[in-house]
């Protein structure tokens, strides 16, 4: 496994609090596991990750408009006519 470290702005290390806080006041049902700001950064670079590997997926749509893959990119080329890639499962939070 990799590690990554990386800085943020206050602000945005803020607002991630704050999505934690409501995911863990009123998450419930939901399936994110994050106790932490990392946690749930890890979760989110998952979620796109394996996203990013499926047709059609939510994931993949936001891509596109983050700039990630550029619209004359072979990926994706790959992508629409190849379809998924097999992307290991994560390992647990």
């Amino acid at each position: 496994m990799k590690t990554i470290s990386f800085e943020v702005h206050d602000q945005t290390y803020a607002e991630l609090e704050i999505l934690l806080g409501e995911l863990k006041a009123h998450g419930k049902g939901f399936e994110v596991p994050a106790d932490t700001v990392e946690e749930l950064v890890r979760h989110v670079v998952a979620t796109v990750t394996e996203g990013s590997a499926r047709p059609g997926s939510w994931e993949r749509q936001l891509l596109y408009p983050m700039g990630l893959i550029p619209a004359d990119s072979e990926l994706l080329n790959y992508y629409r006519h190849e379809g998924s890639r097999d992307i290991p499962d994560q390992p647990p939070i």
